[in-house]
């Protein structure tokens, strides 16, 4: 029943979404399957009964009205809407234990995100920690030799700033590669620049979430973050049999 209500109320969140940028009702459809992760033209022309041209002249103008220029950009203005009003509650027996890798130099943010978690989901969580870019694809290439330390995250919460390799290098090498590029990555970050926003989405980046300033509002993000990546957001089914040969990286 939680979920569902949850899944109502993302429904009216992209309601709202969409007045906010008058969208037109075609393009409410349109959108509403995107976050439901129907996210081809041609699948989404086959909901909708219309072609796969028709959806794409419909992107377009949803790229126009909300200025953005991928449907990763999409989803990310719309999470960012769904934290800045949505209080969505986190259902405590969600689905499935959740591993969560945050990549970030700060012990004490890390911990103040390690706090709001064990707040809203208990131990529903593995979170796992790494201090810079490299850390962060050693890490992932060691998922499948050791998957007992390096359990295979369904999130990735990563910061721009930070040493060795950055933000956006680990970015470009994480989705680039098969074994690594549908793990949903949110930059967790202190940037303010447009460009470096822009940047993210158009290097795959699933959302870009400004560092909360204080504990109240990052529980209120992490709320939104769990419900829509862990509920409605479907994460990516994996096993170890999907796992290529290539590293991150390399």
């Amino acid at each position: 029943m939680k979920k569902a209500a949850n899944e109502n109320d993302i429904a009216k969140a992209v309601g709202g979404f969409c007045r906010l940028y008058d969208l037109t009702a075609r393009e409410e459809e349109i959108l509403s399957l995107l976050v439901g992760k129907v996210v081809t033209a041609e699948n989404i022309g086959e909901f909708l009964g219309i072609s796969r041209n028709t959806v794409r002249i419909h992107f377009q103008n949803i790229f126009n009205k909300i200025g953005t220029s991928s449907k990763s950009e999409i989803l990310g203005k719309f999470i960012e809407f769904l934290m800045e009003g949505s209080h969505l509650d986190v259902p405590k027996d969600i689905a499935k234990k959740l591993t969560i890798l945050m990549a970030d130099d700060d012990p004490a943010y890390i911990n103040l995100v390690v706090r709001a978690l064990e707040k809203l989901i208990g131990d529903r969580v593995v979170f796992k920690e790494v201090g810079d870019g490299q850390q962060l694809l050693n890490y992932m290439n060691n998922c499948e030799s050791d998957a007992e330390k390096y359990p295979r995250p369904d999130l990735i919460l990563l910061d721009i700033s930070m040493p060795e390799i950055d933000g956006f290098e680990a970015l470009v090498k994480l989705k680039s590669n098969d074994n690594t590029k549908q793990v949903p990555i949110i930059v967790f970050s202190s940037t303010k620049e447009a460009a470096d926003v822009k940047k993210i989405y158009s290097l795959g980046g699933n959302s870009f979430v400004p560092k909360p300033p204080s504990f109240r509002s990052l529980v209120k993000v992490m709320s939104s973050i769990l419900v829509y990546w862990g509920q409605v957001g479907a994460l990516p089914a994996y096993t170890s049999s999907d796992e290529a040969v290539n590293k991150v990286g390399s």
